[in-house]
């Protein structure tokens, strides 16, 4: 097997391992943003009070912190907020509580994460769409050697 050969195995693997990470990754932003649409048209309607924002050091929560608050008129219910943003803090948002109990989730009443997480699923679907739809090299021209040449009637 010459380096040639061993070139071209190496890039299609990389090709398609590229198409199948892309293709999750526009799966999973675009179902976190379904999801953040979804919890804003299901459960409990409700008030709550931000009380904190922190983010956990990693890429996404600098994005998507993780925040806490209080249900206005139910103070033993605290549950983490989804799609809030740091500048909620110490106000109150409209948010539908899914779950109950102390499982309950709550999800603020926005679009700008739902967006946010829609655009990257799109970018990451085009740059998969784009890879597969990538045209290899023209191969070189086959040339026809025959033993007869061509005869004339």
């Amino acid at each position: 097997m010459g380096v040639h050969s061993l070139l071209s195995v190496y890039h299609h693997r990389m090709r398609r391992l590229t198409i199948v990470v892309m293709s999750l990754f526009a799966l999973l932003f675009i179902g976190m943003a379904t999801f953040l649409v979804w919890g804003q048209y299901s459960g409990v309607p409700a008030r709550m009070t931000i009380e904190d924002c922190s983010s956990n050091g990693t890429f996404l929560n600098l994005f998507t912190p993780d925040c806490n608050g209080s249900v206005i008129g139910s103070p033993d219910k605290s549950p983490d907020i989804w799609n809030a943003w740091w500048g909620d803090r110490g106000h109150d948002i409209n948010v539908h509580l899914l779950g109950s109990g102390t499982d309950a989730t709550a999800v603020k009443d926005s679009w700008l994460q739902p967006l946010f997480y829609l655009g990257l699923g799109f970018i990451a679907g085009a740059l998969a769409v784009s890879d597969i739809l990538r045209r290899r090299r023209p191969a070189s021209p086959v040339t026809a050697k025959s033993a007869d040449p061509p005869t004339s009637i």
